[in-house]
């Protein structure tokens, strides 16, 4: 049954990509040229791009272990003469580029943000674009750094962590380009720049942990503990659902007409900021102290009491944090503020992709 769930989503994910690809590059007005498309757009044309590449590996993998389940085959067999690595790199090719999946579309949320609160035109609409390109590629270049502990040659091992490594750039032109919009603009902290400015943050720090797994002998002592759920969780929590968080609060009064109550909002973030802190920072800790990830219960050692403990309290207060989004949104869509053209009082300075050029 979850061969055959997986496939079902391999093909929903197919066809989504499909359509947002010909769509964007077929359907777009034709005095639009491609270069001059909002980031926001290329960021989801190279997250569809990824898609359809690499989810028809996973239905060849799941194909494979369904006939291997079946006794026809044994791909995966060492009895039969098959290798149970392969299912691994078979694997690891779909959902490591599914992280990129995850974060590609946050960072295209962020460019629509940042200009919008900072009353400036991106500082560079070129090197997001080749930062989008190389994420992309770079995604199907690092597979294995998942597997360094499985025995794979030593060349193997290099080669891929270069191929990780080289992320870190194309990370770092977005950040840049993030920064370097801000840099003497006239930021109003709505929430949704709140959340952009906290993804940001939590960017520097995700990466930093992954660079440590990117790192031979380091990703020996941090391989299936808990730095490493920690520091997936705090990419995932602290930049994507960040930036989609703010990226809602963004849209808001645009799809309703209705303003959402702004102080609520901000208790908001420095409710899931803080508690996103708590829980995934100290994972990491729990993982350099050698607690081991995929377990349902831990050795009751005194910091490992003390230190999950103050991760459920944050995990509790991220929950919280996010009820008061609900509660906020649902109340201000039938009784908030009616919405102005400019609901965020920005002064409503612009750009126009097809001009080049910033507008007031």
């Amino acid at each position: 049954m979850w061969v055959f769930g997986m496939k079902i989503l391999g093909i929903s994910s197919i066809l989504g990509s499909i359509n947002f690809v010909i769509t964007i590059l077929k359907m777009k007005h034709p005095d639009l040229p491609i270069m001059k498309m909002p980031l926001f757009v290329w960021a989801v044309l190279i997250t569809s791009f990824m898609a359809i590449v690499s989810m028809p590996t996973f239905s060849a993998d799941m194909v494979m272990i369904y006939t291997d389940r079946l006794g026809v085959s044994g791909f995966f067999n060492p009895a039969m003469g098959g290798d149970p690595i392969a299912y691994q790199h078979l694997f690891w090719f779909t959902f490591h580029p599914e992280v990129y999946i995850f974060l590609i579309p946050a960072v295209g949320m962020l460019y629509e943000i940042i200009p919008k609160f900072s009353r400036k035109p991106i500082f560079s609409y070129q090197s997001g674009v080749v930062a989008f390109i190389l994420l992309g590629v770079i995604g199907f270049a690092s597979w294995a750094h998942h597997m360094f502990a499985t025995g794979i040659s030593f060349t193997e091992k290099t080669v891929f962590m270069i191929g990780t490594l080289a992320a870190v750039p194309a990370s770092a032109m977005h950040v840049f380009n993030w920064l370097a919009t801000m840099w003497g603009g006239r930021i109003k902290f709505a929430s949704p720049m709140l959340f952009a400015v906290g993804a940001i943050m939590l960017f520097f720090a995700s990466g930093a942990g992954g660079v440590v797994n990117t790192a031979i002998p380091l990703d020996f002592m941090t391989h299936d503990t808990y730095f490493v759920v920690g520091h997936f969780h705090l990419m995932l929590m602290g930049t994507v659902s960040l930036a989609f968080t703010g990226f809602i609060y963004y849209l808001f009064p645009l799809i309703t007409g209705r303003m959402y109550y702004e102080r609520a909002a901000q208790i908001h973030f420095i409710l899931a900021f803080v508690a996103i802190i708590l829980v995934f920072v100290i994972q990491h800790l729990l993982g350099l102290y050698g607690m081991p990830r995929r377990v349902f219960d831990y050795t009751p050692i005194y910091e490992f009491i003390i230190m999950n403990q103050i991760a459920t309290i944050g995990a509790w207060i991220v929950g919280i944090s996010y009820s008061i989004m609900l509660a906020n949104l649902i109340k201000s869509a039938g009784y908030g503020k009616l919405a102005t053209e400019d609901p965020f009082e920005i002064g409503e300075m612009y750009y126009d992709y097809a001009r080049r050029e910033p507008h007031y």
